[in-house]
């Protein structure tokens, strides 16, 4: 059965609404002070102009040394000893060509689409 009156509602108590400061420092706090640097002896300071340091000629000096000569080989004698040569025998011609694996292919069948499902639209 249904009943028309609304079921309860609780009231919730609430704490009272309180402002509490943050405490006080144990220590005082530092003051700001506002310390400008002091101010030159003269009016502004003079600008310094250094030009560039130039060579006294314009044009570069030519390389004139060589390349260096190589150090003398530990004999003096040359080596007039011909190098060994070793017969290396050639293998044997063949008049046979190497074996060719064989890939197995289905037989080629030629086959026409499937009906379409739908009547084409006739013009």
């Amino acid at each position: 059965p249904r009943t028309p009156t609304r079921p309860p509602v609780v009231a919730a108590l609430l704490p009272a609404a309180a402002v509490n400061a943050p405490p006080e420092p144990l220590v005082p706090l530092p003051t700001d002070t506002a310390t400008a640097p002091p101010r030159p002896p003269v009016a502004a300071p003079e600008p310094t102009l250094t030009p560039p340091l130039f060579p006294d000629v314009a044009e570069p000096e030519l390389k004139t040394s060589g390349p260096l000569v190589p150090d003398a080989p530990p004999f003096a004698e040359p080596t007039t000893t011909a190098p060994l040569l070793v017969a290396v025998p050639s293998p044997e011609q063949t008049t046979t060509r190497p074996p060719v694996a064989t890939a197995l292919r289905p037989a080629p069948t030629r086959a026409a689409p499937p009906d379409p499902l739908v009547p084409l639209p006739t013009l």
